[in-house]
């Protein structure tokens, strides 16, 4: 994860460095520092940088499913709950979001099977 860091984004690990640590990453050893990297909070910059869903404190996921909760229980005293109609639905959330996102960006099927040199016939597999 170091590395990492260090590659794409320097600033960040940085700017964490300096504000919970009070040094600059080079002042340790690699395995200091990388130790020191892993463990940086969620809300740090560098965490953000990393992982989409740590762009919310775990005070703001808690306070989300505290309102999908009040708004579910809302639901649950109404007409539209007797015959299961118009359920809310939770708000998205960085956690949702990159979920979508990485199933978005992940390999198409015909790529796989250039991979892994299976030939296609009619965009499907032999033997699936």
């Amino acid at each position: 994860m170091l590395g990492v860091l260090i590659r794409k984004h320097p600033d960040a690990l940085t700017a964490d460095f300096r504000r919970y640590y009070s040094a600059r990453y080079s002042d340790f050893g690699v395995c200091e520092a990388a130790d020191l990297a892993a463990n940086l909070p969620r809300s740090s910059a560098s965490m953000r940088k990393l992982a989409k869903a740590n762009e919310w404190t775990d005070a703001e996921y808690l306070l989300w499913r505290v309102e999908y909760l009040l708004r579910s229980f809302i639901w649950a005293h109404t007409e539209d709950a007797k015959y299961e109609r118009n359920c809310p639905q939770p708000l998205p959330n960085p956690a949702i979001q990159s979920k979508y996102e990485s199933l978005s960006a992940s390999a198409r099927f015909d790529e796989i099977a250039d991979a892994l040199g299976i030939e296609l016939e009619g965009g499907v597999a032999d033997g699936c």
